[in-house]
Order: C-alpha cells, then sequence, then structure tokens
C-alpha cells in the first residue's frame, strides 16, 4: 500500500473558516438607537456556513476513514484527524451554545412583549379579521408587523 502524505490541518482550513465568519455574524448587530442583531437565532443555525461546516467534516471524515481502512494513512495521519475533528466538533459546540444564549439587545429586550402580545392577538382574531390586519400592516410597511405576521401561520 502507498501512504497518501498529506496535511490533515489544511483539509479542515474550510470548516475553520466558516466557523469564524459564524462567530462574527452572532454578535453583529445593525441600527443606530433601535440596535438589534443583524441576525437572528434561527437565521445563523439554519445559515449556508453552518450547513457547509457539517458537509465538509463529513466528506473530510468519510474520505479519510476509507483511507485509513486501505491503509493508506499513517496511524499519526488518522490521530491527528480525529484530533482536528473533535476541536471542529468542540468549538462549533461552543458557537451554538453562544448563539442559543445570546444576550438581546436593549431593543430586542424592549420589543419582545410587544411581540409576543401582538402575536397572541393575532393567533386569536377571526381569520376575516386577521387578513384584513395582515393587508394593512402590509400596505403600510411597517416591518415590525411584517415580521410578526410571517411568524403567524394563517
Amino acid at each position: 500500500m502507498r501512504i497518501v502524505k498529506l496535511n490533515i490541518k489544511n483539509k479542515f482550513k474550510i470548516p475553520y473558516e466558516c466557523l469564524e465568519r459564524l462567530s462574527n455574524k452572532t454578535s453583529q448587530t445593525e441600527g443606530w438607537l433601535f440596535k438589534t442583531h443583524t441576525y437572528t437565532k434561527e437565521q445563523l443555525i439554519s445559515s449556508p456556513e453552518h450547513h457547509k461546516i457539517y458537509s465538509v467534516t463529513e466528506k473530510i471524515g468519510s474520505d479519510l476513514q476509507l483511507w485509513y481502512k486501505l491503509g493508506q494513512i499513517t496511524e499519526d495521519q488518522h490521530q491527528e484527524y480525529i484530533e482536528e475533528r473533535n476541536e471542529v466538533e468542540y468549538r462549533l459546540k461552543r458557537l451554538n451554545e453562544s448563539i442559543q444564549y445570546r444576550k438581546p439587545t436593549l431593543w430586542e429586550h424592549i420589543k419582545l412583549p410587544f411581540s409576543q402580545f401582538v402575536i397572541m392577538v393575532m393567533k386569536n382574531l377571526p381569520e376575516t379579521l386577521k387578513e384584513r390586519f395582515l393587508k394593512i400592516a402590509a400596505a403600510k410597511a411597517i416591518p415590525l408587523l411584517k415580521r410578526i405576521s410571517n411568524s403567524i401561520s394563517l
């Protein structure tokens, strides 16, 4: 068998870059007076970076496991792969926790009870009133009500 010479750390370059980009997005805010997070928790968890981390590490894993079974990489290379994989998993777990438990901005903290109240009212409105209200909100282009109307299943 021919041993493949490869740099395992290089294989994990893309997942580390995605982790960095996703980490930067986690704390990114917009607005001057009414600061809000640029990305919601849901947007971050379902982001292309998040999916790419999983798909690339899965591909690296399947390739290296196959090469290891075929005797094409050394035990040291296999150990290095396991260490890198564990490091990516650890960083991703910590990043997911920081996303899940990030503190809301002051504006997000203030508007949350109002948003929840509007959602509760909208869910309990008769269908005809709900449709009329959503049309008015859409016509007036009120961003907060648009976001709320998108979260309500009609």
